[in-house]
């Protein structure tokens, strides 16, 4: 099914967002990109293809494509469609992720052990019902705040990514 997983001690790293609407309509464009890609359709409807199964999303649904998959557009994609988009990688250290205390100090057995607190959960490949939802209006609004002008937005922009795709994979 192409999942994709977060991390918890991993920050995914925006590389491009956007709100759009299709001036004329148009083939998704056959690619294999290096970055995942979360896709949000306000109005109209997006078809694309990835790894041979094709996907129709409609106002209201959110999906997501993976990175290093092949998609493309089978069918075309209706003038005035409207949806928000974002490209995020994501980091691949994932074997690095569990050390205990006495690893890091193995002459000082009097430290306590611990594990630290890692898990990873997985984005859903779609989501639908998101009309009028809180979810929608956060995904809304991490596309406004990535083309701000605020000064800390480099800071900020990809743990507010962090909080927007785990809100995204435990939304009920």
């Amino acid at each position: 099914m192409n999942e994709i997983i977060i991390y918890n001690y991993s920050m995914p790293i925006i590389c491009g967002m956007g709100h759009l609407v299709a001036a004329e309509a148009f083939y998704h464009a056959d690619r294999v990109a290096d970055f995942h890609v979360m896709i949000y359709v306000k109005v109209g409807k997006i078809y694309v293809t990835e790894d041979g199964i094709d996907y129709e999303i409609s106002p209201g649904e959110l999906f997501f494509l993976k990175k290093g998959m092949r998609h493309f557009g089978k069918l075309e994609i209706p003038k005035g469609t409207e949806w928000v988009y974002a490209h995020f990688f994501d980091d691949e250290k994932k074997e690095s992720a569990r050390w205990t205390t006495e690893e890091y100090f193995p002459d000082k057995s009097p430290l306590p052990k611990y594990e630290p607190s890692c898990c990873h959960v997985s984005l859903p490949k779609k989501l639908s019902g998101l009309n009028g939802s809180r979810l929608e209006g956060e995904i809304i609004s991490h596309a406004d705040y990535y083309h701000s002008d605020e000064g800390d937005k480099k800071w900020r922009i990809n743990h507010k990514l962090f909080e927007l795709l785990s809100n995204i994979a435990f939304y009920k």
